[in-house]
């Protein structure tokens, strides 16, 4: 996986970092951009990224659950990001420890998606094409049939 510097400092960063170690910037990455960028606050919840400050961004709202580092357009009305418009299913994340395992098989997914927008392929969801549309159901085992330890 690629490395990254921080816009702000020039820290080296990670493709999972949401802060800069260095200088305390909030980061985002943009898929649009390729590229983890520093960030600023804007009004109503809206973010300048420094990598693209002509326009507003947003984190995935799946950010919320610490899963998702990616941005959107601010005006995007779904607000989830390309990979995680692809999430049919997630776990209950009222059940202690899903939401670790979610974050776990979040972060191979982003990569996974960082992939495949770097070799431009068809990245079509459910909603988008019902019928071959990719989808992702994360299922947590019932803890009836979870192995002891």
């Amino acid at each position: 996986m690629k490395l990254f510097s921080c816009l702000a400092c020039g820290q080296v960063l990670y493709f999972e970092n949401v802060r800069c170690e260095h200088c305390g910037h909030a980061l985002g990455y943009l898929p649009d951009k390729a590229a983890i960028s520093a960030l600023e606050p804007l009004e109503d919840g809206a973010w300048k990224a420094l990598a693209a400050p002509e326009r507003p961004y947003r984190f995935c709202q799946n950010y919320s659950h610490g899963v998702c580092n990616w941005m959107v357009p601010a005006d995007d009305p779904a607000g989830y990001c390309a990979a995680c418009r692809h999430n049919h299913l997630i776990p209950d994340l009222t059940a202690p420890g899903n939401n670790l395992f979610w974050a776990r098989i979040e972060a191979a997914k982003h990569r996974l998606f960082y992939s495949l927008l770097k070799l431009r392929l068809p990245l079509e969801n459910r909603q988008d094409d019902p019928e071959h549309g990719l989808a992702f159901d994360f299922l947590a085992d019932s803890p009836q049939t979870m192995p002891r330890r």
